[in-house]
């Protein structure tokens, strides 16, 4: 088994790995780890570009048969993947890439079942740095998930993960949301799991605007938290 996979949903985001990607692949190979990169693409409508893209970076390629979302992407990539550690950020690859071995370290060394990106750390350098109506839409989205769900803070939409392997199995063969709340879905389960959850603070290496905007799909994110409520209901969390 590799030791780190990182997994890259994509939707018509071949001009950002163009411009991205080699540089984070150059930063991989001078770590003392074996790893992998897993582009998904999610039904990019771009004439084969993305494929094209993971061809010429000799990277392996999964595509989903249709636009799904990126929630399906970032499952069909993890339950693929071969590395003890599966950690998965956005097409761009906003953070430092220390993260990556920052991440790996709390889930391989340190007993960490999860380690997720929190902006709102003291120690993050991140919303300074972005646009006011961006960070406004996700601290209240966040705050709301808060109140509904999880029942303490945690900066759900910062768009980097990682998962000890047996917990990415268990994590999403379970579930369901296949749009940007499936990071609220996962905590969720991870909080019913009792699972041990490390929050990491980030610093934001570029700012290109990429598809979230959380006031534009907030009516989809909030149908989709209330879901999980009913899917935990349902019985389809349970641990198998």
């Amino acid at each position: 088994m590799l030791e780190l996979s990182l997994i890259l949903p994509a939707y018509n985001a071949a001009a950002l790995l163009e411009k991205h990607l080699s540089a984070v692949l150059v930063h991989l190979a001078s770590l003392p780890l074996t790893s992998e990169v897993l582009i998904v693409d999610d039904g990019s409508q771009d004439m084969g570009a993305t494929k094209l893209i993971a061809e010429k970076l000799n990277v392996r390629y999964i595509a989903l048969p249709k636009n799904i979302g990126k929630g399906a992407a970032v499952r069909a990539g993890m339950l693929a993947a071969k590395g003890e550690v599966r950690l998965f950020t956005d097409a761009d690859i906003p953070y430092e890439l220390s993260s990556l071995t920052q991440f790996y370290e709390q889930i391989a060394h340190k007993g960490f079942h999860l380690a997720i990106g929190d902006r709102t750390l003291p120690e993050s350098d991140y919303f300074q740095n972005i646009p006011f109506l961006r960070r406004l839409s996700s601290r209240a989205f966040s705050l709301i998930v808060g109140w509904i769900l999880l029942g303490s803070s945690f900066d759900t939409q910062c768009g980097i993960k990682a998962f000890r392997a047996d917990v990415a199995e268990d994590l999403f063969k379970v579930s369901r949301i296949d749009h940007f709340a499936l990071d609220v879905e996962l905590l969720y389960i991870a909080r019913l799991r009792n699972y041990r959850i490390k929050k990491m603070p980030v610093q934001l290496r570029i700012w290109e605007e990429t598809g979230l905007n959380v006031l534009n799909n907030g009516l989809t994110m909030l149908r989709d938290i209330m879901a999980i409520r009913q899917n935990k209901t349902r019985g389809y969390y349970q641990q198998n």
